[in-house]
């Protein structure tokens, strides 16, 4: 059986491109690995907290300023958003 011939043109990733420094790891308190991603929105944006370690947890998010930058943030600040985030429930 012959090889077959290698795909034409530029090979193109369906995953969605992200900035470095849009996402990062948070330990909290209880011992839980977090994701966190930086939403930007129309002026403001938010912070969204995932749970890793236990993907039943539900996510939590909290709103910061537009000059909020997730990769300058120190690990304290992101515990005191992670501590203010409420869980994201489902609209009723």
């Amino acid at each position: 059986m012959a090889p077959l011939p290698p795909p034409s043109g530029p090979r193109r990733s369906q995953k969605p491109k992200r900035h470095s420094g849009d996402e990062r790891v948070v330990v909290a308190p209880d011992g839980l690995l977090w994701n966190a991603s930086h939403r930007q929105g129309a002026g403001a944006g938010a912070i969204v907290f995932s749970c890793i370690t236990e993907s039943r947890m539900p996510a939590r998010a909290v709103a910061v300023g537009s000059a909020f930058r997730l990769r300058d943030a120190s690990d304290d600040e992101l515990l005191r958003l992670f501590a203010e985030a409420p869980a994201v429930g489902k609209l009723t």
